[in-house]
Parts: C-alpha cells; structure tokens; sequence
C-alpha cells in the first residue's frame, strides 16, 4: 500500500530528482572479530532488514505530482547483498578499496534497483571479515543511525552465537501516520508558510551568490562549567537554548545580508514516542528574518517553535511558494540543531565491533552551516563556511562569534 512521504523525505527526494544532485547516504564501514564467519553477517543483514520497515521502502512519483512511499514486504524483497575477495592485497589497499566502494555510493546509486540501503561483505583474510554498507538519508536520519548499528552488532554476533536474531516490533508505517497533517493542520501550515513568505517580490533579490566550494570546518566542545552556565543562561528546554544560537548565526548573517533574509533550521529533536524508531523524521523549513523590525531578536524563539510545528507541509507546496515569492536557488545559510542529551544507546558490542563512518569530500553550496548537538554534558559545535565566499581569517572570526569564543 503507498502512502504520503514525509517533508523531510520529499525535500531529499526533490534534490535527487535534479540532474545535478547525487545520493546522500550514509556509509560504513564494520570489522568483525575472527569468529564471525559471512554467513553470520548475512543473517544479521537479514535480520534488520526485516525488523526495520524503513530498510524496505520503495518510492514513487515526481516534484510535479508528489512523491509515495511503500513498504516492501519481507518475502517480495530482494536482499541487496555483495561479496568481495581482497585477501590477497595489503591492508592499505584493502582500506581504499573499502572507501572506493562507498564512494561510488556517493556519486552512483539507482533507487528503483537498489532500493535504500547497500551491503558488502569484504574478506580481507581468512579469519578477518568486514561489512562495507550505505544507507539512503531519505530512508533513514541520523537519530535513526544509532539504532540500526546497534542492531546490526548485535544480530551478527547473536548469529555468531548459532541463535537467531530477534528484533523489537517496528511500526513504521502507524509512526508516519501519526506525524502526517490532519487536515485542519494542513491548512494552518499552508496559512503559515504564506504568511511568513507573503513579502514584497523583491525582497530577496541581490543575494550574493556562492558557488559550491570546498568548506572551511571549525569544530569546538563546550563543556564544564561554560555549558551549565549557557544552560542556566538559556532556561530549560531545546527551545531556548536552540533560539540562542540561532540568535548568533543570524546575527552574524545580517552583516552580509541586512535586510529580509532567510534561515533554513533543520532540527532534529525526536519525541519521546519516535525515540526508537527507525525512519527518515527530520525536516529542513525556513525561517524569515525581517531585519527593518526593531523587534526581530524578540521573535527568533516564537518563529522557531511555530516552523517546528509547521514542518510537515509538503515540500512541494513550499518550494512553489517560495518560487511565486522570487526566492532563488537556496543561497541561504543552514542551521542544525540536534538534542542527543538522551541516555546514550551507544551498543555494548562498538568495542567488539569497530565501525568506522565514511565522509566523503564534497562542495558546500551554503554560504555558512552551524550545527549545534547538546549530548547532555557538552555542545558539539560545528561551523563550516564556504572557501568561495570567505577568507581564512574572516572564516576564524564567524567562527568565533557562533561559538561564543
């Protein structure tokens, strides 16, 4: 049965449609301890991939018509699995030939044939096994990362132990129904997101434009006493401390750009009935900063609370609003707040199996990213800046002023 995609879904979908966007998985690369033989492996895949309903979707339709979604069932689906000998080159070799395969998934990747995930079991000797995998992002969003390794861990070595994996009941397709707008929220998101872009045809015009560049990446910890103190500063909640640094980047952002402007915020707070879910439940919405308001520092925290309760209007709706509006291609900065202050789910069985995240190089097309992660003791803070647009040292002092230093 199809049913309706979720925003966050469709705006990837919508990238992937145009000719000069690519794939965006995530990819991993597994290594086994000397016991676990393929056939372990194989039956961990097939594990996940029938307990996890996301790890099966199929999607269909366009930007112009709207997109769908399906789930797969178990025994209609064909396990993408492949396997490779390189037991006979060095380990150097053997780890570019691993980052080589999920970078091909980086620049190739066929949805309608290979569906969203990719694995490949390598053997490097033989004793020595690793799993080289790619997950689609329109499937699965980072919240939803953790989860799916940790069960991949463990049904291996469940496997391993010569018992049958077990998965946790999933209930992907009730969770997207319960995100879904009703249709009195449909039309408050669409009243929402008229208004905030009911604005004069102009007022976007004569943005700079940033050609895609090699980013500028400047990472910072704020933790010990700084962090409480923010915290207490902030008041409780996401919301306020969230607001704060938004404060910041637009802040910022108004010296090169001091009039009506845009933010895209994704924020990637899970609620407490999605926390063990597996699906793609994150969304990228703007946020419109009317700097000619003597007031706009006062609405940052209200603006960003009613994007987040709007979120879900379809991408379409909004992309041919912002498009009637005279807003072009995206040149806008991108704000990503992530609340991972949960208990951490970090498995028992990362230290038995070593995974190692795969990032590709890659051309930032925004003109500034900050990414915010409050794990609870720490900020995690991530500025990158576009080389085209800024200098070393005016990179250094962006930096400095998002993270408060």
């Amino acid at each position: 049965m199809k049913f309706p995609v979720l925003a966050g879904q469709a705006d990837l979908l919508m990238g992937q449609e145009k000719a000069e966007h690519s794939s965006s998985p995530f990819g991993f690369t597994m290594t086994f301890p000397d016991h676990v033989r393929p056939e372990h492996i194989v039956s961990g895949i097939q594990a996940i991939v029938r307990g996890f309903a996301a790890l099966r979707l199929r999607f269909s339709g366009s930007a112009s018509h709207g997109y769908l979604q399906e789930v797969e069932p178990y025994d209609q689906h064909e396990l993408a699995v492949e396997f490779h000998d390189v037991s006979d080159a060095t380990a150097d070799r053997q780890a570019r030939y691993a980052r080589s395969i999920l970078y091909r998934d980086t620049v190739e990747w066929n949805r309608d044939r290979r569906g969203v995930y990719n694995f490949v079991v390598v053997k490097g000797s033989a004793d020595k096994y690793q799993l080289v995998f790619s997950l689609q992002h329109v499937a699965i969003d980072r919240p939803s990362i953790v989860l799916v390794l940790n069960a991949l861990r463990s049904s291996v070595l469940t496997a391993a132990q010569g018992e049958d994996p077990v998965m946790p009941p999933d209930r992907y397709e009730a969770a997207v129904g319960g995100v879904l707008l009703t249709p009195a929220a449909d039309t408050a998101a669409r009243r929402h997101w008229k208004r905030e872009l009911d604005l004069p045809d102009d007022a976007f015009g004569g943005h700079l434009a940033f050609p895609p560049a090699r980013p500028r990446t400047h990472r910072a910890i704020l933790a010990g006493e700084p962090y409480v103190e923010l915290k207490r500063t902030a008041g409780s909640g996401a919301w306020g401390l969230s607001a704060l640094f938004l404060d910041r980047l637009v802040s910022a952002w108004r010296k090169h750009q001091p009039r009506t402007t845009l933010i895209d915020v994704l924020y990637t707070v899970r609620s407490e009935r999605l926390a063990n879910q597996v699906g793609m439940f994150s969304t990228i919405r703007p946020i419109i900063i009317d700097f000619g308001a003597r007031t706009w520092r006062d609405r940052i925290a209200g603006q960003l609370i009613r994007t987040a309760a709007h979120q879900q209007i379809d991408s379409r709706e909004l992309r041919n609003l912002e498009l009637r509006q005279g807003i072009p291609k995206r040149p806008f900065p991108v704000f990503n707040y992530i609340d991972a202050s949960r208990p951490s789910s970090r498995s028992r069985q990362a230290d038995v199996v070593p995974t190692e995240r795969f990032n590709a190089p890659y051309a930032l097309a925004r003109p500034i990213s900050l990414q915010i992660s409050d794990t609870g003791e720490a900020f995690n803070i991530t500025v990158e800046t576009n080389s085209a647009a800024f200098s070393v040292e005016e990179s250094a002092h962006l930096f400095s002023q998002l993270a408060g230093q």
